[in-house]
């Protein structure tokens, strides 16, 4: 109930919620990880509920969203949170060392080809992506406002504070 609320909050407020159909099942694409090893995008939907955040380099507004997830971070990790980085795996290392200490421990990968951003047919950056299992529950384009940011986060993801 606190999810369909919290959504209805964020499609009424006029943020960048991009209403793809609820529920449908996470495309099959090819990321890596820091080795270069490649992992399924399967592998984002380990059960239950997490958060992927796809961000690029030099985009503003992905940097301003994960400084906003670090800030509500509480000083610890953020549960259940992928960062994937659309840039080569040594770019993307790179890119991560410069995160907030906050994400310091936050997994990431790397997606080179853009193959996830396109499988998911994204269509902007930042984009945070709600999974639930093996579905994509909703999408989200854009770096949310704190005040909208905090409650999706502590309520979609668990970070600490939070219901579901």
């Amino acid at each position: 109930m606190k999810t369909m609320f919290l959504l209805l909050s964020l499609a009424v407020s006029g943020v960048g919620l991009f209403a793809q159909s609820a529920d449908r099942p996470l495309p099959a694409f090819t990321l890596s990880d820091a080795s270069g090893r490649s992992v399924s995008s399967a592998e984002l939907a380990t059960g239950g509920r997490s958060v992927v955040v796809f961000v690029k380099p030099g985009c503003r507004p992905c940097e301003q969203l994960l400084g906003g997830i670090a800030r509500i971070a509480d000083g610890g990790s953020v549960p259940r949170l992928t960062v994937i980085v659309e840039s080569s795996p040594d770019a993307a290392a790179a890119y991560v060392r410069g995160l907030p200490q906050p994400l310091a421990t936050v997994p990431w990968l790397a997606d080179a080809s853009a193959e996830g951003w396109h499988a998911l047919e994204l269509k902007g950056l930042p984009v945070v992506v709600g999974i639930e299992g093996p579905q994509i529950a909703w999408t989200h384009i854009g770096a949310p406002e704190r005040r909208l940011l905090e409650p999706l986060m502590r309520t979609w993801a668990g970070v600490p504070g939070g219901g579901r």
